[in-house]
């Protein structure tokens, strides 16, 4: 594993934490943010590639396809269903099937464009 890119994920995936457990009464009213699914997606689409970019070390994946999909978009996605069963607890705050499917389709996302990344631009670096 490379440590930097998993520092980063762990650091990307406390954050995503800290937002999404924040009282619904402490949360800012911006208009950049009103697009609730856009957000969903966009954060666990990040969450997923710096997951499975972590797995590179030197231009190089182990067990490329199996492993990396697994941590990166399954634990994602979970990440993103325990966070909904919590929200659900929080006062002001309430969990949703559409999050959950955007949590999901943004790790799908970022696994995709990792793969592409990977396959177009690393992998062509050690030919």
């Amino acid at each position: 594993m490379h440590k930097r890119f998993s520092i980063l994920g762990l650091i990307w995936g406390l954050l995503i934490l800290g937002m999404t457990l924040t009282p619904g009464k402490d949360i800012p009213n911006w208009e950049l943010f009103s697009f609730d699914k856009l957000g969903h997606f966009g954060l666990f689409g990040i969450l997923s590639f710096l997951i499975a970019l972590s797995f590179t070390q030197d231009g190089k994946t182990r067990n490329f396809k199996k492993a990396i999909f697994v941590y990166s978009v399954i634990g994602s996605s979970c990440y993103g269903i325990i966070i909904e069963l919590i929200q659900s607890q929080i006062p002001g705050r309430s969990a949703s099937l559409g999050d959950v499917l955007a949590d999901v389709i943004g790790a799908l996302l970022g696994f995709w464009v990792f793969h592409l990344t990977y396959k177009f631009i690393i992998a062509n670096k050690e030919k």
